[in-house]
């Protein structure tokens, strides 16, 4: 009987072992450029698309060709187009690539877009952040922690430092671009080799001038070296500021209860709860356009349900705001 338990228990810590590999997030690179006439076409759909799958990471890049004038590929022409290379994708815009595979003959539009890639696991997890700096600078920091078994010893590790709205007309009628790589950086690094252990990579780079370091985040991208089959991708939240961050900006980002997201025809608003007082305090909403024309305000008390079946699908910022309360929130809205 002893030797009976024994063996259980060693099938049960092995089961355990082996029960920890995590999902595979989802990642679209999107090769467009503020001069292609295509792009202004085909992006719309691509990006409703991804408002109908939000939990789809997304990351556009500007590379120099077909249009060396792209006002965002100049800004970081050689990293866009190494990546673009990379894929030997190289020429025309707009591809798609998710999760390291080249994507033609399928619409932007198609519902069944990303399904081949959904459902997946990792051995490996990417946490990521992104802090800015009291010496102006931005840095991002990646832990790649090994969950489970794998042969996999080393790995092409793609870090993109990107802007999430910018709002510039460059030419082809597009006024808004999302998920906006502003530098990037690859390179081949050495995995953890057992399980439980973890790496920690830091990178420090200075803010542009162009740069709106209030919405930049980190897309980390780990890749097998010959078939870039993707490993594993993660994406931190946008930016925060070492030097002011306090309990206040918490409570800015989690006072406010938004659903759902993406929307259709309504949005519900409430409140997570904390004090009966302020929750009977008027608020103001706004919702906004990227470029920040307005579509929609009110104001309610406690909670409200806002009516959206007229307006366009996109992408908005709802601004909400009380006497002691200001924040924002990214909303999809999607047909």
């Amino acid at each position: 009987m002893k030797h009976l338990i024994t063996s259980i228990n060693l099938i049960f810590a092995f089961s355990i072992c082996h029960a920890q590999r995590v999902p595979v997030n989802t990642i679209v690179e999107h090769f467009t450029n503020t001069k292609c006439s295509i792009c202004f076409n085909k992006n719309p759909g691509l990006y409703a698309n991804l408002a109908k799958h939000p939990s789809v990471l997304y990351l556009s890049i500007h590379p120099s060709s077909p249009y060396t004038a792209c006002i965002l590929s100049k800004q970081n022409t050689a990293d866009n187009d190494h990546r673009t290379k990379y894929y030997d994708v190289y020429g025309g815009t707009p591809v798609i690539v998710i999760n390291g595979q080249e994507i033609s003959g399928t619409s932007f539009t198609d519902t069944s877009l990303f399904k081949p890639f959904q459902g997946l696991t990792s051995a490996f997890s990417i946490e990521a952040s992104t802090s800015k700096t009291s010496s102006n600078t931005i840095q991002t920091r990646l832990v790649i922690k090994k969950v489970d078994a794998s042969e996999v010893q080393s790995a092409v590790l793609f870090t993109s430092i990107a802007e999430d709205t910018v709002s510039v007309n460059g030419g082809n009628g597009e006024l808004t671009h999302y998920n906006v790589s502003r530098k990037s950086f690859q390179e081949i690094i050495d995995l953890p080799l057992d399980v439980n252990d973890s790496i920690v990579l830091v990178k420090t780079v200075n803010i542009n001038p162009v740069w709106n370091a209030k919405r930049m985040f980190t897309t980390a991208i780990l890749q097998e070296k010959v078939t870039n089959k993707l490993i594993q991708a993660n994406q931190s939240k946008l930016i925060v500021d070492a030097t002011t961050t306090s309990a206040n900006d918490h409570m800015e980002n989690t006072y406010f209860r938004v659903h759902p997201n993406p929307a259709h025809d309504f949005i519900y608003i409430g409140h997570n709860g904390y004090d009966s007082e302020s929750n009977q305090e008027a608020v103001q909403f706004e919702l906004l356009t990227p470029s920040g024309v307005s579509v929609l305000k009110g104001s309610y008390i406690s909670e409200t349900t806002i009516d959206i079946r007229n307006i366009s699908t996109g992408l908005y910022y709802l601004i909400l705001k009380n006497k002691n309360i200001h924040t924002s929130k990214k909303i999809f809205i999607c047909r």
